[in-house]
């Protein structure tokens, strides 16, 4: 596996994985503080995106052979506000928290470490899937 250097656009979108379409082929959550999704391109190659420092997370529903739409990645300082269900704070807290505590738990996870991530990977079925995390690595075969 080569590991490839990742970045964001100015919306968030993950930029270097290459993963639109991309089918889910496996999805491990080790010791809850790393995911580790593995899946496959269109062209056939597989593409690894390591999450490491897990501090919170949202699975969705994640189904067998599930297909990526898109992935965005943002300092947890500078997520956007969005109305969408599946998108930002929202995917991660979608059924947990209600608006009332929304922000203080949002400012809890700012202040606990500012230098974390939030990435949201969403799928052809309409969910999402949210990570809050330290560090994240992509690599492919």
């Amino acid at each position: 596996m080569r590991e490839i250097a990742w970045g964001n656009d100015d919306d968030g979108m993950l930029l270097g994985a290459r993963v639109h379409d991309a089918r889910l082929i496996s999805l491990e959550f080790a010791n809850r503080r790393h995911l580790l999704l593995t899946l496959r391109r269109v062209d056939g190659t597989e593409v690894k995106l390591s999450y490491e420092g897990v501090q919170e997370i949202s699975l969705g529903q994640i189904w067998d052979d599930s297909i990526v739409i898109d992935i965005f990645v943002w300092s947890v300082e500078n997520v956007p506000a969005s109305q969408s269900v599946d998108v930002g704070w929202n995917a991660l807290f979608q059924g947990r928290a209600s608006l009332q505590y929304l922000e203080e738990d949002i400012r809890k996870i700012i202040d606990r470490d500012r230098s974390q991530f939030l990435s949201i990977i969403g799928f052809v079925n309409g969910t999402s899937t949210a990570v809050v995390c330290k560090i994240l690595r992509i690599s492919e075969a």
